[in-house]
């Protein structure tokens, strides 16, 4: 019966709480509908100081960051040389590659140019477990404070609500300052009422005890279900498929080493109702899948499919496959 608070201190002091910050004016966030609403209002904003952008050594990375900068018509940077904008996404989307706190400020020291813009997407980190905070950039402010005064470098922390918290149908981000100034003028570019109310009130509970204890159920059951994942994988196809990631992340990053099998896997599970992510699209990865981790019952009865799916694909592939009339999987 309420439109939601442009300024939402309430929820701001949430989030603050759910951090462990105090609230000494040098930091500040904003909420968007969504991580990809606030990084296009952060690149677009940002745009006409930039002209080159780059992201750390990653073979593929979230494509919301590469459509921002493509819109805004920024140069990508790929040999190694320092661009006007860095965006490191940590842990990175889809590969799970990870720089833990100490490889992350050898990176900005020596890749993050003077006077340059440093975007850093902390979306996955929070299923690190509770120490997650030793890795952020809000766990380490002296070091972001330092990189901004001596070398003049704007910092910004994105974090996405809805992978963690489960609501990707709610549409919550948040996006971290370190620079009053910059904020401000962030603020003054944004899109009015962009938060709803029921996104609202759903983050307000999530910074408060039930989104505590739902996040100790998490770290616990995520590391199970991914050991779990991980060695039913290697029992059924041993070097077929290489996997990639850390073993408390929600998703495993494929490579089973042929496009054919690939677009197989991606078009049965689709059919069967079984999220899995077409490295092809997007990443340009066509023998490369993502699959989110859940519990064994759900696990195996995709990978018994896999399996079925596997045997029929080498059949096809023998070299007497022109005797071959039809291909019918009984059940047994």
């Amino acid at each position: 019966d309420h439109y939601p608070p442009i300024n939402d201190e309430k929820l701001t002091r949430a989030w603050r709480q759910f951090h462990k910050i105090e609230d000494d004016g040098k930091i500040g966030v904003i909420f968007g509908n969504g991580a990809t609403e606030l990084i296009d209002l952060l690149i677009r904003t940002r745009s006409t100081t930039l002209k080159t952008w780059k992201t750390n050594d990653v073979d593929v990375q979230y494509q919301e960051y590469e459509s921002a900068c493509e819109r805004k018509g920024l140069e990508k940077v790929k040999d190694g040389r320092p661009a006007d904008l860095t965006v490191i996404v940590n842990p990175n989307n889809p590969t799970g590659d990870f720089l833990e706190w100490k490889q992350m400020f050898q990176y900005v020291e020596e890749q993050v140019p003077q006077n340059g813009t440093l975007i850093v997407d902390e979306s996955m980190l929070f299923w690190k477990g509770e120490s997650w905070k030793t890795d952020s950039f809000l766990g380490h402010l002296e070091d972001v404070q330092h990189w901004q005064k001596e070398k003049q470098i704007q910092v910004y922390v994105v974090q996405s609500w809805t992978k963690i918290f489960a609501c990707t149908g709610l549409r919550i981000g948040s996006l971290v300052s370190f620079d009053t100034d910059q904020l401000t003028a962030l603020n003054q570019q944004r899109p009015p009422w962009s938060l709803n109310t029921f996104a609202r009130q759903y983050l307000l509970q999530c910074f408060g005890p039930k989104g505590e204890s739902y996040l100790k159920k998490t770290w616990n059951t995520t590391t199970e279900w991914n050991e779990s994942l991980r060695k039913e994988i290697s029992n059924r196809f041993g070097q077929e498929w290489t996997l990639y990631g850390l073993p408390w992340l929600s998703w495993i990053w494929i490579d089973c080493h042929s496009e054919e099998k690939q677009k197989a896997i991606v078009k049965a599970s689709a059919k069967m109702g079984f999220p899995v992510r077409d490295g092809g699209l997007g990443y340009n990865k066509p023998t490369f899948f993502r699959v989110g981790i859940h519990e064994a019952k759900v696990h195996c009865e995709w990978l018994d499919h896999m399996s079925l799916l596997s045997s029929k694909v080498l059949l096809l592939q023998s070299r007497d496959r022109y005797i071959i009339s039809r291909v019918k999987i009984l059940p047994i």
